[in-house]
């Protein structure tokens, strides 16, 4: 039996027979799992997306010890200032590209809402408006701002992300 790990996740070899239960104070003791946008936190008013700007995020959701998983669209590889640098994030899979002609949108949607079936507390990290379905639970957002102070780049986000972390 082999399990590969994939941007903090656990991924079975197809056809084992998973057990999703878990223990209540397994779960509430687990940081969040915190999905972002990638394309979304990639691009600023300036339009043109740049990889350091996903960088300065996964430093942070790392830093603080957030779980987190991180989808693009893909057209960003076409987009981006560092094209080689993001491939080689895709393909190390610390970044997860979503088929062409679909949006990362709809995936983190997706992961967001089974993680949260199987009692994960998740989060999606974007500015992005995201539709809401009726009667199924939101998702809840997280924004954030890159801004520079000294020639240094602060990455501030609202809730502020220590407000999310499981209390020790």
């Amino acid at each position: 039996m082999t399990m590969m790990h994939s941007a903090g996740l656990v991924q079975h070899p197809p056809g084992e027979r998973v057990s999703t239960a878990h223990c209540e104070s397994d779960i509430a003791q687990r940081p969040p799992l915190v999905l972002v946008d990638g394309s979304n936190t990639a691009f600023d008013g300036d339009g043109c997306p740049k990889l350091f700007r996903i960088r300065a995020v996964l430093a942070e959701l790392d830093r603080l010890g957030l779980r987190s998983v991180t989808i693009v669209d893909a057209s960003l590889r076409h987009r981006i200032d560092e094209p080689h640098a993001l491939e080689e994030m895709i393909r190390s899979r610390l970044i997860l590209q979503a088929p062409a002609g679909r949006q990362a949108d709809d995936f983190l949607l997706q992961l967001g809402r089974k993680r949260q079936a199987d009692g994960d507390r998740v989060f999606i990290l974007t500015n992005d408006r995201f539709p809401e379905a009726e009667g199924v639970p939101a998702v809840p957002r997280i924004a954030f701002l890159l801004v520079e102070v000294d020639d240094s780049q602060l990455v501030l986000f609202s809730p502020p992300l220590d407000s999310i972390l499981p209390k020790t």
